[in-house]
């Protein structure tokens, strides 16, 4: 038989293989607490001593983080997204300037209507990988929701500048010119991205608006 030991906030803290004594629960019922060396420690299957170095501390933490972080993206991608932002809370308690991870928990803020806290993720982001095309795309769609157009532009050419054939940054470049109802130049921000991505329904939607708005019926 098989045991699972529940922390308070909801969190697995221990797998326990065949009986388990009422001793065993209480000594490890704060189990979460402790540090990554200590809990490693604790479970242990041989005894012995740990190595305490910063070398093996940094393996640690980018190990703890790998796994989070690929937990979350498949919890966001499947639409959990309180889930998916607690492991990119867990991964930015061990590594603050995880631009990966303050990027998508930027996304998840935004679409839960919180945009200024999601820029500042995004901000943050950038910050620690100023090549990030995909964090340039989503702080641009952030400032382009508040109205400031010409600073979303200017986020999505970084991201065009970065990565030519970005799909999305042609798309939102093309979504903001529309905005400030210049056809010309959005129809052929909406071609080429269907030119990387023809299968982008959106892309093709919004062309077709654009069109429409030209009188190319």
């Amino acid at each position: 038989p098989c045991s699972f030991l529940i922390d308070t906030e909801g969190r697995l803290a221990a797998i326990y293989k065949g009986p388990v004594s009422v001793d065993n629960l209480l000594e490890d019922v704060d189990h979460s607490e402790g540090g990554h060396l200590d809990r490693f420690q604790r479970a242990a299957c041989l005894s012995g001593q740990s190595i305490e170095h910063p070398l093996l501390e940094r393996i640690e933490d980018n190990a703890a983080v790998s796994l989070r972080f690929l937990l979350a993206n498949y919890l966001q991608e499947s639409g959990r997204g309180d889930q998916a932002t607690r492991q990119y809370t867990d991964v930015l308690e061990i590594q603050p300037e995880n631009s990966g991870a303050l990027n998508n928990l930027g996304t998840l803020l935004l679409e839960e209507g919180k945009a200024e806290d999601a820029i500042e993720l995004f901000q943050r982001a950038l910050q620690n990988n100023p090549d990030a095309p995909g964090a340039h795309t989503n702080l641009g769609n952030a400032l382009q929701g508040q109205g400031k157009t010409l600073e979303a532009l200017q986020h999505y050419q970084q991201a065009l500048k970065i990565n030519p054939d970005y799909a999305q940054a042609h798309f939102n470049m093309g979504n903001a010119l529309l905005g400030q109802g210049n056809l010309f130049e959005a129809i052929l921000y909406y071609q080429r991205a269907l030119e990387i991505d023809p299968e982008y329904s959106q892309a093709h939607s919004n062309l077709g608006i654009a069109l429409q708005r030209q009188g190319e019926f």
